[in-house]
């Protein structure tokens, strides 16, 4: 499965191009259990402002690429 069939399947359109965008974040993201997967789709609110739910992306990617890192 690649990385766009895999990012395809996120709930948030906004998330999944991010992941499409940052293929090092998106090689992470594969590698996470679904559970962790969900916990990061359900720490970004669903809410009207997009600067809030952007931040919250870019910190998502940051903490992906974070433990990478470590």
């Amino acid at each position: 499965m690649g990385t766009s069939d895999r990012t395809d399947h996120v709930e948030i359109p906004d998330l999944a191009e991010a992941l499409r965008n940052n293929p090092e974040a998106a090689s992470i993201w594969e590698r996470l259990p679904a559970a962790h997967r969900r916990g990061h789709v359900i720490a970004i609110p669903p809410t009207t402002e997009d600067k809030g739910r952007a931040e919250r992306i870019a910190h998502t990617l940051g903490h992906l690429l974070d433990k990478q890192a470590s």
